[in-house]
């Protein structure tokens, strides 16, 4: 409950709680904020969550487009793994990413094999470089996949010579 109540501060703190104009909510903020997580958790429908909160389709479509961008609390994993080492200059392992990453946010308890694992997953994508020294794996930001097709085309370029 007491995540809940801290959400619920952070909501009201970024104007969630208020309107524009026109009629107040006919929800409490409270309920406002447990629809989207409900609808976030559950995936269900717009026409299905508005009986379970007593509201239309229609409500519920107003209530998620308005506080949905004010939920969005912090950026994911993957995001600050790739701003991580976008701003570093040289090759970083996955337990010193994990090291700068809670530095940087304390509040957010990171874990260095799922630092490992999204790193893994960037360079698969193409968004991160690995290299290995001796029995240790280091990891730098790419510009993304375009410098690879761009080397993949010239490496074509020079076979069709």
């Amino acid at each position: 409950m007491t995540q809940f109540s801290g959400l619920l501060k952070v909501v009201r703190e970024r104007g969630g709680d208020g309107t524009l104009r026109g009629r107040p909510w006919s929800l409490p903020l409270a309920e406002r904020v447990l629809m989207i997580a409900v609808d976030y958790r559950t995936n269900l429908t717009m026409r299905q969550l508005g009986p379970l909160f007593g509201v239309s389709s229609s409500t519920v479509c107003r209530v998620i487009q308005r506080l949905g961008p004010v939920l969005a609390l912090e950026p994911a994993l993957v995001e600050l793994v790739r701003r991580h080492l976008a701003v570093q200059s040289e090759p970083w392992s996955a337990a010193e990413v994990t090291a700068g990453l809670d530095q940087a946010h304390p509040d957010r308890a990171v874990q260095t094999t799922v630092v490992r694992n999204t790193l893994e997953g960037l360079v698969a994508k193409q968004h991160a470089q690995r290299t290995k020294q001796c029995s240790s794996v280091y990891y730098t930001a790419t510009g993304g996949p375009e410098p690879v097709a761009a080397s993949e085309a010239s490496a074509q370029a020079e076979k069709s010579k």
